[in-house]
């Protein structure tokens, strides 16, 4: 997020529950955009392993938001 951002940022953190509770709350934070926000980013110690399995290829995103 803070390399996204021209401002800093505070990048805040909140408890599962009151997340889970936003989610019903806050239309924009639906519940199943909170279980992917709380869900494990990476599912394998090897990230380049699982992109190759995905047929995906992996960039920095400082690359990427510089070259769009």
């Amino acid at each position: 997020m803070r390399l996204l951002n021209i401002q800093p940022i505070r990048i805040r953190r909140i408890p599962a529950v009151l997340a889970r509770l936003l989610g019903h709350v806050v239309p924009t934070l639906t519940p199943e955009l909170v279980d992917v926000l709380l869900a494990d980013a990476v599912p394998t110690e090897d990230i380049s392993a699982t992109a190759r399995r995905f047929g995906l290829e992996l960039h920095h995103v400082a690359d990427v938001w510089r070259s769009a």
